[in-house]
């Protein structure tokens, strides 16, 4: 990490954010059988709920792959839809991976992945009406040194804060690498 004196020097990156991936966890499916259309995941502690849309992968029979709705028969076992005449057993590495609630929403899994120097500038303040009610959100400049690993979908913590990251540029100064980043606080 550098010194403080080369964050001056290099651009005034004189805050501390932290940058986070929403990142759902696989879960492990022990058992994996269908009969008559309908697959049989039996996963210990799953958390899915009857109608997310859930990513099966690993299994060696294709037609038990992709993105499927669940119906959750209990804490260990849901179930989904699979063509007839599907393989009764399903063998491999297999795993769930929770990706919606099936109706546009997601559950948010924030990971840590590293905490980074900054210069975060609030850039403006934004009215909107939403839900038949005036909001208000902040949108902020940030810079940050390059990474390879930040994307659109991802977001910062900056002390109590929570910044979405909306847009990002990539662009060299004086041959280094920044990123720049257009984010909102989110609610």
């Amino acid at each position: 990490m550098p010194s403080k004196a080369d964050r001056f020097i290099i651009g005034a990156l004189d805050e501390l954010v932290t940058l986070q991936h929403d990142a759902a966890v696989p879960v492990v499916v022990s058992a994996l059988v269908s009969a008559a259309g309908v697959a049989t995941a039996r996963a210990p502690g799953h958390g899915f709920s009857s109608g997310d849309e859930v990513e099966i992968s690993g299994a060696d029979a294709p037609p038990y792959l992709g993105r499927v709705v669940v119906t959750v028969v209990d804490v260990d076992t849901f179930t989904y839809a699979v063509p007839f005449g599907t393989p009764d057993v399903a063998n491999g590495t297999i795993t769930a991976t929770y990706q919606g609630d099936g109706q546009g929403g997601r559950r948010d899994n924030w990971q840590d992945v590293a905490t980074v120097w900054a210069s975060v500038i609030a850039a403006a303040a934004i009215e909107r009406i939403q839900t038949q009610a005036m909001t208000a959100a902040i949108a902020y400049h940030v810079r940050i040194w390059d990474r390879p690993d930040v994307h659109a979908a991802d977001r910062l913590t900056w002390g109590t804060r929570t910044l979405e990251i909306v847009g990002l540029v990539r662009t060299v100064q004086h041959r280094i690498p920044f990123l720049e980043l257009d984010c909102t606080e989110a609610d």
